[in-house]
């Protein structure tokens, strides 16, 4: 399961917050392919996109419960 369909599926604020450090996991690793060289400005855009959507995601879930 990806993580945004984690996210819908999170029935708790605690179960939402493992989203939210899921989804920093990611960023961390983001940052580290683009100063790696295994990341390109092409893919970080495109990656960007993706983490704003399910950033925005988690906070409308996050009003929600």
């Amino acid at each position: 399961m990806i993580i945004g369909e984690k996210i819908g599926h999170a029935d708790s604020l605690d179960r939402l917050e493992e989203r939210e450090d899921e989804l920093g996991k990611i960023l961390r690793d983001a940052v580290i392919g683009l100063r790696d060289g295994t990341i390109s400005s092409d893919g970080l855009d495109t990656f960007r996109l993706g983490y704003e959507f399910v950033r925005d995601q988690i906070g409308i879930r996050h009003q929600y419960l």
